[in-house]
C-alpha cells in the first residue's frame, strides 16, 4: 500500500505499515484484505510493547475510555482503507476520489456457470443475447439498482436491524474494492457523529472487515477469533478496547466485512459455512461477504440475501475514466493523451468498450492509454499480456531499459512461479518459498537468485510485500497469478501439445481454475484441442456449452 506518515504513540492516526507485531514467526499483519498468520490467542503477549498490558483483567472502562477507545479504533479503521495503488504512479490514490458507485442486481434467476461473458460484450445487442443465454428476460433489469438502494432494499426485507448481503461477481469488479469503501465511510460516519454527541458508544455501529480465510486458521469459535484479529491488526488498540468488542459483538452493533469466500481452500468451505452460521444464530451482527461467482454454492450465510455486481454502464466508465485522469494529471507527459481521447477511442471500437464495463480491466486500460504509441488491445488476454510486459519493461521503478529477451525470460520465470503456487492453492507465500523457486526455476544467466528476487518484488510490482516487515509475498492481483498460469500451461502445449493437453484436462474438476482455463483457451492460437477435450465444455460451460462456448473467444 501506499505510505502514510509517521505517527505516535498519542496520535489517533494508525499507519498500516506501522502494525508492528510480533517476532515470532506466528505473526499476523494486514496489507489491504491480505493477513499473515499469527497462531493462537496464547500469543498475544508476544505482541508489541504498544499494548496494555497493566491489567490481566482489565476493569470496565469509563464512558470517556470507551470513548477514546472506539474514535482511535474508527480512525486506524478509516486510515486503513483511504488510499489504492493504481498502476500508472507509486504515489498513493484517495479510494473516495476514485471510486465510482457500482449497482447490484435484486433477482438472481441464473447461477453462473461462465465467468467473463456479458461483461465483456461487444454491443448491446450481444448483451441481450448473452441476458437471453442466461435465462435473464428484460423486465430483469428492473432489478438492478445502485448499492445503497440494495442496501436499503435488504434492510426493509430483513424487517430488523441487522442483516445479511452475500456480493457476488466475476473477478475484476470491485467485491473487494466495495468492502474496503463500505469499512472506511462506516468508520468515518460513525466517528464523526460520535464526535458530534448524535449517538453514544452504546448505539454506535463497529466495522470490523476481514478475510474470510482468516477465520479457518484458528479451530475457536468466530466470537472468539474476531477479537484476536482486531488486536493483530491494530496492536495500537488498547487491550481494554477487546471487552467493548466483545460486547458489540454479542449484542449486534458489529458490521461484519467479510471478504473473499473463493479464496478459501474447498476442503475448509463447508466447516467455516458452519462455524459462521452458529455465530449468527447467537448474535445478530449485520454481515456483508463477497465470493467469486464461479464455485459458490448458494446459501454460505443462512438468510442472507445474494445479489450480484453488474458491469459499468457507459455513464459509469465515461466517470471513471474522467476520475482517473483527474487523479492522473500530474503524471501524464503527453499532451495528446486525455480522458476524452480515451472515451472517443472505446466508442469508434466496441470490442474494447466491452472489455471497460469491467473496473479492472478499465483501470489497466487506462494506464496502457497513458503510455505514448500503444495500441489498446481488443481483447482480455491482450490487456493482460501488454500491462505485464509494460510493467516489466517501462514501468520499472528505475525505469531500466529491458531487451525483448529479458522481458520473455522474466514472464518464463513468473509463469513458473504462478503455476508452482496456484498449484500448491497458495496466494501467499513465504520469502523463503519465493525465494527457493526463483533458485529453482531462473533462466536469466549472470545474475543472482537475490538480484532476480529483487528485480521482480521491488522493481516491477507484480509480486508484492503484504507490508514493510512483513516476509509475505504475494502477486498484485489474484487475476495476474490466473493469468500468468494459463500463460504457463499454453506454453506446455506448444512443447509438447499431448503432454500439455493432459496436464489442462487434470484442472477440468477443479472450479478455482476456471478462470485460468478461461485464460488458457483464450490465449491459445488454435483452442480446438483444448476445447473438444473430454469434459471440457460440461464443467466450465454447464449443459448449454455448445451454445456459450463461442463467448469463450472474447478472453
Amino acid at each position: 500500500m501506499m505510505p502514510t506518515p509517521d505517527n505516535t504513540d498519542s496520535d489517533l492516526e494508525v499507519s498500516p505499515q506501522e502494525r508492528t507485531v510480533s517476532n515470532s514467526p506466528n505473526s499476523e499483519v494486514q496489507h489491504g484484505k491480505y493477513i499473515t498468520n499469527i497462531g493462537h490467542v496464547e500469543n498475544l503477549h508476544h505482541i508489541g510493547d504498544k499494548i496494555d498490558h497493566k491489567h490481566a483483567n482489565p476493569v470496565p472502562l469509563s464512558s470517556e475510555e470507551q470513548k477514546e477507545a472506539v474514535l482511535q479504533f474508527l480512525q486506524a479503521m478509516e486510515e486503513n482503507f483511504k488510499y489504492i495503488k493504481l498502476f500508472h504512479t507509486p504515489q498513493q490514490i484517495v479510494l473516495k476520489k476514485q471510486y465510482i458507485p457500482i449497482q447490484v442486481t435484486l433477482e438472481r434467476r441464473y447461477k453462473h456457470e461462465v465467468e467473463t461473458t456479458w461483461s465483456y460484450a461487444e454491443s448491446e445487442a450481444e448483451i441481450k443475447r448473452i441476458y437471453a443465454l442466461k435465462g435473464f428476460q428484460e423486465e430483469s433489469k428492473e432489478t438492478i439498482v445502485t448499492w445503497e438502494d440494495a442496501k436499503k432494499e435488504v434492510k426493509k426485507e430483513a424487517k430488523q436491524e441487522n442483516y445479511k448481503i452475500m456480493i457476488l461477481a466475476d473477478p475484476g469488479m470491485g467485491k473487494s474494492t466495495l468492502l474496503k469503501m463500505e469499512a472506511g465511510a462506516i468508520s468515518q460516519s460513525e466517528k464523526q457523529k460520535l464526535l458530534e454527541n448524535q449517538i453514544n458508544v452504546e448505539g454506535l455501529i463497529l466495522p470490523i472487515f476481514l478475510r474470510l480465510s482468516d477465520l479457518v486458521k484458528d479451530s475457536a469459535e468466530v466470537i472468539d477469533i474476531i477479537p484476536q484479529i482486531v488486536q493483530r491488526e491494530y496492536p495500537r488498540i488498547t487491550e481494554k478496547f477487546q471487552q467493548l468488542l466483545q460486547e458489540k459483538l454479542k449484542t449486534g452493533k458489529c458490521l461484519l466485512l467479510l471478504d473473499a469466500l473463493d479464496e478459501v481452500p474447498k476442503e475448509h468451505r463447508l466447516d467455516l459455512k458452519d462455524k459462521l452460521n452458529r455465530f449468527t444464530r447467537n448474535y445478530p451482527c449485520s454481515i456483508i461477504s463477497t465470493s467469486r461467482i464461479v464455485g459458490y454454492g448458494g446459501n454460505f450465510i443462512e438468510d442472507a440475501k445474494e445479489v450480484e455486481i453488474v458491469p459499468f454502464s457507459q455513464k459509469q466508465t465515461k466517470e471513471y475514466i474522467e476520475t482517473w485522469f483527474v487523479n492522473a494529471a500530474g503524471y501524464i507527459n503527453d499532451d495528446l493523451v486525455s480522458a476524452k481521447g480515451l472515451i472517443e477511442e472505446l466508442h469508434h471500437k466496441p470490442q474494447i468498450s466491452g472489455l471497460a464495463q469491467n473496473p479492472l480491466l478499465l483501470s489497466l486500460l487506462c494506464s496502457l492509454y497513458q503510455e505514448k504509441g500503444l495500441k489498446l488491445p481488443a481483447r482480455r488476454v491482450q490487456v493482460y499480456e501488454k500491462t505485464v510486459n509494460y510493467m516489466l519493461s517501462q514501468w520499472s521503478q528505475h525505469r531500466k531499459s529491458l531487451s525483448e529477451g529479458e522481458i520473455e525470460a522474466k514472464r518464463h520465470l513468473l509463469e513458473e512461479l504462478t503455476y508452482h503456487f496456484s498449484s500448491s492453492d497458495k496466494e501467499i507465500f513465504s520469502g523463503s518459498e519465493l525465494f527457493e523457486q526463483i533458485k529453482k526455476y531462473k533462466e536469466e544467466e549472470g545474475k543472482s537468485s537475490n538480484t532476480l528476487m529483487t528485480e521482480l518484488t521491488e522493481e516491477y510490482g507484480i509480486l508484492q510485500k503484504l507490508n514493510r516487515e512483513s516476509n509475505e509475498y504475494l502477486f498484485l492481483h489474484r487475476t495476474f497469478q490466473e493469468y500468468l498460469t494459463a500463460c504457463y500451461l499454453n506454453r506446455a502445449i506448444k512443447k509438447n501439445q499431448k503432454d500439455g493437453i493432459a496436464l489442462a484436462k487434470k484442472l477440468f474438476w477443479q472450479y478455482d481454475w476456471h478462470e485460468t482455463l478461461t485464460l488458457l483457451a483464450g490465449l491459445m492460437e488454435d483452442a480446438q484441442p483444448l476445447l473438444t477435450a473430454p469434459n471440457f465444455y460440461l464443467q466450465n460451460f454447464g449443459k448449454q456449452s455448445r451454445r456459450k462456448i463461442p463467448l469463450l473467444w472474447h478472453c
